[in-house]
C-alpha cells in the first residue's frame, strides 16, 4: 500500500493556510481577551473621569452618529459605484471587450463593477485623506514622516493621566466617527462579495481588527495613535487602488508601470516604516501604566502590521 505524498504548499495556499491559522488563534483567544479588555475599558474610563471630571472624555453615546454615517456613505457607494460601472463598460481594456481566453471573457462580466468599485474607492480615500490632514496637520504629534510639524513620541509626553486629555474638537471627532463608518461599510460590502474574493478571510481579519482598534481607541482617548494609524492606511491606498484600475481599462502601460511602483513604495513606507515608528512610540511612551487595555492595544496593532507585511 502506497502512502500519499504530502502535498507540498506554495504560494496562495500557503498564503490561505497561514491566514485560516490566524483566523482560528483569533477566535480561540478573542472571547477571555474581550472579557479582560471590556473589564478595563470601563475601569480605566471611570478613572480618568474622576481625576479629570471637568474634561468632556468620550462617551459610547457619541457612537450614535456612527449609523447616519454608515447609511450616507452606502448610499454614496451604491450610486457612485452604479455611475461608475457604466463608464467601466467603455473605458475598459480592449481585450476584455474583445476577449479571446476564457478567463478574460469571465472576468469581463464583473469587470465594469470591479471599475466603478475603484472609481468610489479613489473618491472616498482623497477625501477623507484631504480632510484627515486638514484635522491633523497642525497637531503637535501628526510627524514629518507624514507631512506634519510635530513627533510621535508627542503623545505621550504629558505622562499618566494627562496624556489622555488632549484636545479634542468637532472636527476631529467626525472624522474618526466616519472613519469608523467607512470600515463597517467595507465590511458590509465584504460580506456580500463572500466566495467571489480570493483574500476573504485575510480581509474579514483586517476588518475586524480595524473596527475593534477605532472603536476601543474613540472610548478610551487613544485616538491620537488611531488617526496616525487610519491616515497612513487611507493614503497608502490611493496608489493601490489606482494600479488596479489602471491594470484593467485602457491606458498606456507606463501610467500602469508608474502607479505600480508608486503603490509598491508608498505601501513599504506607510504601513511598514512609519507604522514600526508607532509602535516603537507606543511601547517607549507608555511605560506609566500597563494594562489589558495598552496591552491589547499593542497587540492588535503589531497584529495589523503583521496583516500589512
Amino acid at each position: 500500500m502506497f502512502k500519499k505524498p504530502k502535498e507540498k504548499l506554495t504560494g496562495k495556499k500557503k498564503y490561505d493556510m497561514i491566514t485560516e491559522t490566524a483566523y482560528g488563534i483569533l477566535e480561540i483567544v478573542a472571547l477571555p481577551v474581550i472579557y479582560f479588555l471590556v473589564r478595563d475599558v470601563i475601569a480605566l474610563r471611570k478613572n480618568l473621569m474622576e481625576l479629570n471630571p471637568t474634561y468632556e472624555f468620550p462617551q459610547i453615546s457619541d457612537l450614535k452618529v456612527v449609523p447616519f454615517f454608515l447609511v450616507a456613505v452606502l448610499v454614496f457607494r451604491f450610486i457612485t459605484i452604479a455611475i461608475f460601472t457604466k463608464l467601466g463598460s467603455i473605458i475598459m481594456a480592449d481585450k476584455y471587450k474583445h476577449p479571446k481566453t476564457p478567463g478574460d471573457t469571465e472576468l469581463a462580466k464583473v469587470l465594469p463593477k470591479k471599475i466603478g468599485y475603484r472609481f468610489y474607492k479613489l473618491i472616498m480615500y482623497i477625501g477623507m485623506c484631504t480632510y484627515s490632514y486638514l484635522v491633523l496637520k497642525d497637531k503637535d504629534y501628526f510627524p514629518r514622516t507624514l507631512g506634519g510639524k510635530g513627533n510621535l513620541y508627542n503623545m505621550y509626553k504629558a505622562g499618566y493621566p494627562n496624556s489622555y486629555y488632549f484636545k479634542r474638537d468637532n472636527a476631529f471627532d467626525t472624522f474618526y466617527l466616519f472613519a469608523l463608518a467607512t470600515s463597517i461599510s467595507d465590511f458590509i460590502g465584504l460580506l456580500m462579495e463572500y466566495g467571489n474574493q480570493s483574500d476573504f478571510m485575510n480581509m474579514v481579519l483586517h476588518h475586524t481588527c480595524e473596527m475593534s482598534l477605532i472603536v476601543f481607541s474613540y472610548l478610551t482617548n487613544y485616538s491620537p495613535v488611531g488617526s496616525i494609524v487610519l491616515y497612513l492606511h487611507n493614503i497608502s491606498d490611493i496608489p493601490n487602488h489606482f494600479t488596479k484600475l489602471f491594470l484593467r481599462i485602457e491606458i498606456p502601460e507606463i501610467f500602469t508601470n508608474i502607479a505600480g511602483i508608486t503603490f509598491m513604495i508608498s505601501f513599504l513606507y506607510f504601513r511598514n516604516f512609519v507604522f514600526i515608528q508607532i509602535l516603537s512610540a507606543i511601547y517607549y511612551g507608555i511605560y506609566w501604566k500597563w494594562s489589558w487595555v495598552t496591552t491589547s492595544l499593542v497587540l492588535f496593532l503589531v497584529f495589523l502590521f503583521i496583516m500589512n507585511f
